[in-house]
């Protein structure tokens, strides 16, 4: 695991910072006891962990991202802390 730090600069959000880094949402929220949105100025923990991330493609769901890695929903619900996925959302695989 890689673990380094991150200055929030005008104009980021939480969104942004993941897509810039890599990262799901949820890595950073959890790391960071995130209870809003990030601000200038921000010092944010960026924790990268040894682990695929992957993009969510247009119409796919959970079922079919875990089918595609062949990895069980409870498996991806510890990973990412989350029950759905949407189009764009990067998560752990």
């Amino acid at each position: 695991m890689k673990e380094f730090f991150y200055r929030v600069i005008k104009g980021d959000s939480v969104v942004g910072i993941s897509a810039k880094f890599n990262l799901p949402i949820i890595t950073i929220i959890e790391d960071n006891h995130l209870t809003e949105e990030v601000a200038e100025g921000d010092i944010l923990v960026l924790r990268k962990e040894n682990r695929q991330t992957y993009k969510v493609e247009a119409r796919e769901d959970i079922n079919a991202v875990c089918k595609k890695f062949n990895i069980s929903r409870e498996e991806f619900a510890t990973l990412n802390k989350i029950e759905y996925v949407f189009y764009g959302l990067l998560v752990y695989v």
